[in-house]
């Protein structure tokens, strides 16, 4: 089963019930879990957070044999071959064009295209899932926009909670009048499986200059 899943965040317990009660219907397959670095140089911080996260995944009763990195500690071959032998694959937050750039740049965004599974992606990696992929966040200027790895014709903005309402208005809206964005905030999840999309928490809908918060039963 393919699906894709786009995440904003989490807090310091782990997933938000929103986030939980999804993931346990979407993911059936526990073998192995990848996850792929946002930054593959920085080891220690990878570590630290794919442990905190395979945790998480145990909290809520999703038990993942075991997981493993995409960095570079992987010999090319190696990160090739890892697709195939994992039930989940995980793009992890952070760096979010040094995610994508390390994915071009090995080659492997066709293994991902090409995957037959479920793939998350948190924060960058969920940004870095869209058809069209827009960074804008006030801390790393300036707004980008550029082509992303095209697992989900939705662009996300993730955190957007802790934007504020001038900067909405004055840099994310202009974009809205060439294509649908949604502002994630930490306890919302979007899905695609079959085409079939789902959201489930705190999404506003920004389309065509105009924002609105979207409704359960509201289609993205």
């Amino acid at each position: 089963m393919t699906a894709y899943v786009l995440l904003s965040g989490f807090d310091k317990n782990g997933f938000f019930d929103t986030v939980s009660k999804n993931l346990k219907n979407i993911i059936t397959d526990t073998k192995n879990l990848l996850f792929i670095a946002s930054n593959p140089e920085v080891f220690d911080k990878t570590d630290n957070y794919s442990q905190r996260i395979f945790n998480f995944f145990k909290d809520i009763e999703i038990d993942f044999e075991s997981y493993t990195v995409l960095d570079k500690r992987m010999s090319d071959d190696e990160q090739k071959k890892s697709f195939s032998k994992t039930s989940c694959i995980f793009l992890m937050g952070g760096e979010t064009l040094t995610q994508y750039e390390y994915l071009k740049q090995q080659n492997l965004i066709e293994y991902l295209l090409d995957y037959n599974g479920v793939i998350i992606g948190l924060s960058a990696g969920a940004i870095n899932m869209a058809e069209r992929s827009v960074i804008a966040n006030p801390n790393y200027p300036p707004v980008r926009i550029y082509n992303g790895i095209g697992l989900a014709d939705i662009t996300v903005i993730p955190h957007f909670h802790e934007i504020t309402a001038d900067y909405i208005k004055e840099e994310i809206l202009p974009l809205t009048y060439d294509s649908t964005i949604y502002g994630l905030y930490d306890d919302a999840i979007i899905s695609v499986n079959n085409r079939t999309k789902k959201h489930s928490g705190t999404i506003y809908k920004l389309k065509q200059g105009n924002m609105k918060l979207l409704s359960d039963s509201e289609d993205i």
